[in-house]
């Protein structure tokens, strides 16, 4: 019976370090900055964006309130990005978030918007 017991531990331990790829884990690039309220306190205080590609797709995922929504989306190759997420609202009707931005040697600039609010996007690339 100890035997089967040790047996479980190691592998419940092991199981514990396994690394899986999640969606912050799995990209080439990434950029964090503020997502700033265009219309002043109405859609909320300033927050912490992130966005990350992948080269192999040119795959987006963009995160405005730092991991509480995903929007995905793509890169063109003249740097513009959309990225895009439809949800049902509370009256169950579509609630479509979209971000629309360029990619420049600086940065990410771009307009964040709900059917409520819209948003300044401004990220920078982040360190390793």
């Amino acid at each position: 019976m100890r035997r089967f017991f040790l047996i479980g531990t190691a592998l419940a331990v092991l199981a514990g370090c396994s690394h899986r790829p999640t969606l912050l884990s799995t990209y080439d690039h990434r950029w964090v900055g503020t997502v700033i309220a265009q219309d002043g306190s109405l859609c909320g205080p300033p927050t912490r964006g992130v966005m990350t590609l992948r080269d192999s797709d040119r795959l987006i995922f963009f995160l405005p309130n730092d991991g509480a929504l995903v929007l995905r989306g793509s890169l063109a190759a003249d740097g513009t990005i959309q990225a895009v997420r439809d949800a049902p609202g509370v009256d169950h009707k579509p609630f479509t978030m979209l971000l629309i931005a360029q990619l420049t040697r600086n940065g990410v600039i771009g307009t964040y918007t709900t059917p409520r609010c819209r948003w300044s996007v401004s990220l920078h690339r982040a360190r390793r």
